[in-house]
């Protein structure tokens, strides 16, 4: 059964599902925007501008994608300034497909793969 873990294009016309569910998800609360500066008098003058969803990045790693798969995935990474779609088990995010590391699986028509996505905003 694939998961529900989806990659698609922006318009939802192109669907990509990992075939397992990953085991390693990672997506928190990006760091803030701040800067810190010293003042010449041993001070300190903070400027903090928040959180910005747009800062945050997911990170997905699968233990098991099938060739047929990867194939779809390295189509999606190798999109010029598309942005997609990506769906997880909570929200859907306009994501920039940043990064993509693929290990074949010894003996089998499979791999690991590890993607990093930039999220442009939250769907």
């Amino acid at each position: 059964m694939p998961s529900e873990y989806c990659l698609d294009l922006a318009d939802d016309s192109d669907p990509v599902y990992l075939d397992v569910d990953p085991s390693e998800y990672r997506k928190g609360l990006p760091a803030r925007r701040s800067s810190s500066v010293q003042t010449l008098d041993g001070g300190r003058v903070i400027q903090d501008f928040g959180v910005a969803t747009a800062d945050q990045d997911i990170t997905c790693r699968t233990e098991w994608v099938s060739s047929s798969t990867l194939s779809a995935l390295r189509e999606k990474y190798e999109l010029v300034a598309t942005p997609l779609k990506w769906t997880d088990l909570e929200a859907s995010y306009l994501v920039f497909f940043r990064e993509m590391k693929e290990t074949p699986i010894r003996g089998q028509d499979a791999y690991e793969v590890e993607m990093v996505f930039a999220v442009l905003q939250a769907l």
